[in-house]
C-alpha cells in the first residue's frame, strides 16, 4: 500500500470512511487527530474521492481531511460533512488545500455540507494554478470567522461578485489575496454584509496587476480597525476613490496602507475624512513597517485636508518618505493633529522639495520626534533641493526633544538656519520651549547656510 491514512473517530454513526484512488478503495483505521494522507513514495496521479457509510448529509460523514500531502488537480464534488470544529476535537479546515500547485478547478458548492466551518485560514494559499473561483464558493458558510490568507498566492485575475457577501461573523480578512499577482479587478460588493470585519491587513498586498479600487469596497465594514499594508506594493495602482474609507470610523491603523504603490500619482482630498479614530499613519521604515505613502514615487502633491479629520493621529513616521517626485507641501498639513508625537522621517528622501511652508507643523503641540524629517541619503536618493528653511517651521511644536539628522543632506540650503539650539535657553525668544536632548547631525551638510558655523558651535552639525 503506497500510503497510510489516519482518521479521528468522533461520531459513532460513521462506520467506515475510505479514500478512492483511480477507482480503487483504501480502507482506513480510526485514530485521534485528523485525516492526513501520508505518502511513502511518489504520490499517485489520478482521481481522488472520499466515500462514507453515512448517507445522511446532515450528519457527520467523514473525518476532517487534510489534502496537503496529495497532488490534486480538481475537486469536482462537494466535500462530505466533516463537522469541522466539532465539540469533541475542533480540528479546523486550516490549510486543507494549501500549496496544491496543480489545483485548477473547485466545485461550485465545495463547502455546501460544512456549514459549521468557522476558519478558512490559508485554505487555498499557494494554489498557484487556481485561476477561477466559483461564484458561490463561501455562500453556505454563514458562521465563518476567519479568511486569513485564504486565497493568497493564487492565480485569480478576477473575483466573483459578492464572494464574501453576508458573512456576519467574519472578523479576519488579513492577507486574503496577498501576492495574487494576476488580480486586476475588484467587485465593489466583495465584502458586502461583513459587518464584523476587523482587519484587512495585507489583504491585497503585492497584487501587482491591480490598477484601481472600487469606492464601495469597505462600505459595509464599519467595525474595521486595521488597514495596515492593505495595498502594500500594488505597483500599478494609479488612483484612489474619495469614499474608500468613508464608513470606517473605527479604523486606527493605516501603516504602509499604500506604501510602494509606485504608480499612485494623487491622493483624494477627503480620503481619511471618515476615519476620526485613526492613530497610525507611520512606520519605522524597515520592511514591511513603512509609512502610509512611503515610496510612492509618482506622487507629486498632497491635498492640504487629507488628515484634517484625524485628530487622534499620533504616528506620522516616514508617512511620505521616498516620494521622489513630490514637489511641494501644502500649508498647515498637520494643523488638526495636535496629538501627533512622531514625525521622524516624514519626508525623508523627498529630493524635489524646494521650499517648506512655515506653518507645516502648526498646532503640533505634542510633537516630540523630528529626527530625519527632511533628511536624505545622497548615495541612494540624491541631495535635497531645499533652498531655504523658514524660521517658523517648528514654532507650533514647542515640545520637540529629538532633531537628530533633521536636515542631513540638505546641501542647497542658504540663508539662515532656524535657531533650534536656542530652545529652552533663558533670555531668548525660545526660553519657554522644551530644550532638545538629541540633535546631532541636525544640519549636517548645510554648509551654504550663513549661520552653519554657529550651529556647529552648539553641536548641531
Amino acid at each position: 500500500m503506497p500510503f497510510a491514512t489516519r482518521f479521528p473517530d468522533l461520531d459513532t454513526s460513521v462506520e467506515e470512511a475510505v479514500i478512492m484512488v483511480n477507482g480503487d478503495a483504501y480502507t482506513s483505521e480510526f485514530y485521534s487527530g485528523h485525516a492526513d494522507v501520508e505518502w511513502h513514495g511518489e504520490p499517485i496521479a489520478g482521481d481522488y474521492a472520499v466515500r462514507s457509510a453515512q448517507t445522511d448529509c446532515a450528519k457527520r460523514q467523514c473525518p476532517c481531511w487534510d489534502f496537503r500531502n496529495v497532488s490534486l488537480t480538481a475537486v469536482k464534488t462537494p466535500l462530505l460533512n466533516a463537522d469541522y470544529y466539532s465539540q469533541h476535537v475542533g480540528w479546523p479546515l486550516l490549510g486543507c488545500f494549501q500549496n496544491q500547485v496543480s489545483l485548477t478547478e473547485l466545485h461550485e458548492r465545495l463547502f455546501f455540507y460544512n456549514a459549521k466551518i468557522t476558519d478558512f485560514t490559508s485554505v487555498f494559499a499557494g494554489c498557484s494554478s487556481l485561476e477561477e473561483l466559483p461564484s458561490d464558493l463561501f455562500d453556505y458558510n454563514p458562521k465563518a470567522e476567519s479568511f486569513n490568507g485564504c486565497l493568497s498566492s493564487t492565480a485569480v485575475s478576477e473575483l466573483p461578485t459578492g464572494l464574501f457577501k453576508s458573512k456576519p461573523c467574519a472578523t479576519d480578512f488579513r492577507s486574503c489575496f496577498y501576492k495574487c499577482t494576476h488580480l486586476n479587478n475588484l467587485p465593489d460588493n466583495l465584502f458586502e454584509g461583513c459587518l464584523a470585519a476587523l482587519s484587512f491587513s495585507y489583504s491585497f498586498a503585492q497584487c501587482e496587476a491591480l490598477t484601481s479600487v472600487p469606492s464601495a469596497l469597505f462600505k459595509s465594514c464599519p467595525s474595521v480597525t486595521d488597514f495596515s499594508n492593505t495595498f502594500f506594493r500594488c505597483y500599478k495602482l494609479k488612483s484612489l476613490p474619495n469614499d474608500l474609507f468613508k464608513n470606517n470610523a473605527l479604523a486606527t491603523n493605516f501603516m504602509a496602507c499604500f506604501a510602494e504603490c509606485q504608480a499612485l500619482d494623487s491622493i483624494p482630498w477627503d480620503l481619511f475624512h471618515g476615519c476620526p479614530a485613526a492613530e497610525t499613519f507611520g512606520g519605522n521604515g524597515n520592511y514591511p513597517n513603512y509609512g502610509c505613502f512611503e515610496n510612492c514615487r509618482s506622487l507629486r502633491e498632497i491635498p492640504p485636508t487629507v488628515f484634517i479629520k484625524c485628530s487622534e493621529a499620533k504616528d506620522f513616521r516616514n508617512v511620505f518618505a521616498i516620494c521622489l517626485n513630490l514637489e511641494q507641501l501644502p500649508e498647515m498639513l498637520f494643523c488638526a493633529n495636535a496629538n501627533a508625537t512622531d514625525f521622524s522621517g516624514a519626508f525623508y528622501g523627498d529630493r524635489k522639495l524646494t521650499e517648506l511652508p512655515g506653518d507645516l507643523f502648526a498646532n503640533c503641540s505634542s510633537a516630540q520626534n523630528m529626527s530625519s524629517v527632511f533628511a536624505t541619503a545622497p548615495a541612494y536618493y540624491g541631495y535635497m533641493a531645499l533652498a531655504h528653511l523658514p524660521e517658523s517651521l517648528f514654532e507650533g511644536c514647542p515640545n520637540v526633544t529629538n532633531f537628530s539628522g533633521a536636515f542631513q543632506g540638505c546641501s542647497s540650503v542658504e540663508g539662515m538656519l532656524p535657531e533650534l539650539w536656542l530652545r529652552g535657553v533663558e533670555g531668548t525668544a525660545y526660553e519657554d520651549y522644551t530644550a532638545p536632548t538629541s540633535y546631532s547631525g541636525c544640519f549636517y551638510g548645510c554648509t551654504k547656510a550663513d549661520n552653519y558655523n554657529i550651529a556647529g558651535n552648539y553641536g548641531w552639525n
